[in-house]
């Protein structure tokens, strides 16, 4: 059959994983002793049955070689940084346990960069030349469809534009060819079925009634072909759902988000207490009392400012800020305009350059906010858009940033009406639902970057 070499596909990406991290284990081993002179056989050994028992641990515990044909680049990075982030525990944590070895240069400065960098190059040219290969009309499944919809009619289309995924579409099976009825049109499809080899029935579940899909189910249970189902009802967006089981029941959840992942939870957390000690320890420290000398000396009034804002799940939390205003006690809150005469000349400068978000690090750090995340608002502001603006609510299923994707994308400052609203919330919902650690990454690089090049203030 001719996706009959997708079995040795597996087998192939676990050798050249295991061939990777024990060639630079080896050349990890050399540039740290600088050559084999003071090769010690036992040390060696052990650190190599390390190595390569934390990568049999890691890759079963988060299923690494569950590889899809549809995949993005970026979805086949990220899934190599989630498993090599819980591999280089795995070590550390395996080596705690048995045998307690100094490991801190050999895996932390050589071994880890480098093979990283070398797991990424080669997972990335093994999907590309899957692709490659597929277009040409190698390694791909014969499919066909049973029923045909608006859904259905979107795969066909995904077959026809994209050949590099390895589907070879043969046949549309539409009911509504047999007014004979469904027995007529079942024997047809088994009788194609068999005589072209197909691999997968992709089913409008719709155009048929729960007799008929049954029918569907035993032929290919028997037969030993995959029935994926396609959903289409009226009017519902099935973009966003996830399918999680309860036992054994199936229970579909509406929106999912990559942040509910317990692995993706811890790596998010580590890099926000990693990335605000070093602000606290290179930054802060030094900074700090030259802004609190200045905001004391420039009006009266405490340095810090810090106001109720909705968190994760809409808890209330108190978000800090340096102090940007003049300050009256028990004032009530109204947003800040530009050219706002309540602000002070130094508070001026701290919004312009966004050093007044620095104490936010403090949130950060314990738990309540993200160093990247859908900026938390207000709680008035809550209260004046969450009826009138769609899914305005949603942006509190993660932890609120100190910068967010709507931020670096210009949808910032002033909200005066909901259509500007709507805006920045799409901007939330989408990096909610598309999160990834190399996109954090790109939003701090862009937040440094229009900050350096004094971009539009942030003012809420």
């Amino acid at each position: 059959m001719a996706g009959q070499h997708s079995r040795i596909i597996k087998p192939v990406y676990f050798v050249g994983d295991i061939l990777i991290i024990n060639l630079v284990f080896l050349l990890s081993y050399y540039l740290q002793f600088q050559g084999f002179n003071r090769y010690n056989s036992d040390h060696f050994s052990i650190l190599q049955l390390i190595i390569n028992i934390s990568w049999i641990i890691a890759i079963s515990i988060l299923k690494a070689y569950k590889l899809y044909r549809v995949q993005t680049v970026i979805a086949v990075i990220g899934n190599v940084f989630r498993l090599l982030a819980f591999y280089f525990i795995s070590i550390q944590a395996l080596n705690v346990v048995l045998f307690n070895f100094d490991l801190s240069k050999i895996v932390l400065y050589y071994f880890i960069a480098i093979t990283a960098f070398a797991i990424i190059i080669w997972r990335l040219s093994a999907t590309i030349f899957l692709r490659v290969l597929r277009k040409k009309g190698h390694n791909y499944r014969r499919v066909i469809l049973a029923g045909i919809n608006d859904a259905t009619t979107d795969i066909v289309e995904f077959f026809n534009v994209h050949p590099e995924h390895g589907y070879r579409l043969l046949k549309v099976c539409d009911l509504k060819d047999y007014p004979n009825g469904f027995d007529k049109y079942l024997t047809d499809m088994k009788e194609f079925c068999v005589k072209n080899y197909v691999d997968e029935i992709y089913c409008s579940a719709s155009e048929f009634n729960i007799e008929q899909l049954n029918c569907l189910i035993d032929y290919t249970e028997k037969e030993v072909l995959r029935l994926k189902f396609v959903l289409n009802p009226p009017g519902f967006n099935f973009k966003s759902l996830k399918i999680d089981y309860y036992g054994y029941i199936p229970v579909y959840i509406f929106r999912s988000i990559p942040l509910d992942d317990d692995i993706n939870k811890v790596i998010k957390r580590l890099f926000d207490i990693l990335f605000s000690l070093f602000v606290f320890l290179f930054i802060f420290s030094w900074l700090f009392p030259i802004i609190a000398i200045c905001i004391k000396l420039d009006s009266k009034g405490p340095i810090f400012f810090k106001q109720k804002r909705s968190g994760l799940d809409n808890y209330h939390f108190g978000c800090y800020k340096f102090r940007s205003m003049y300050f009256k006690d028990k004032e009530e809150f109204v947003q800040a305009t530009r050219g706002d005469s309540r602000i002070t000349k130094i508070g001026a400068f701290l919004r312009r350059s966004s050093l007044d978000e620095l104490p936010q690090f403090l949130n950060v750090f314990l738990g309540e906010m993200s160093i990247v995340g859908p900026r938390p608002h207000p709680l008035w502001l809550n209260e004046k858009y969450q009826d009138s603006v769609e899914k305005y609510m949603i942006r509190h299923f993660i932890k609120p940033g100190i910068t967010g994707l709507a931020q670096v994308k210009g949808y910032r400052g002033e909200t005066f009406t909901p259509s500007m609203m709507e805006r920045r919330i799409k901007m939330d919902i989408f990096y909610m639902e598309n999160w990834s650690f190399l996109l954090d990454v790109k939003i701090i690089f862009m937040t440094v970057l229009n900050i350096v090049l004094r971009k539009e203030d942030n003012v809420i």
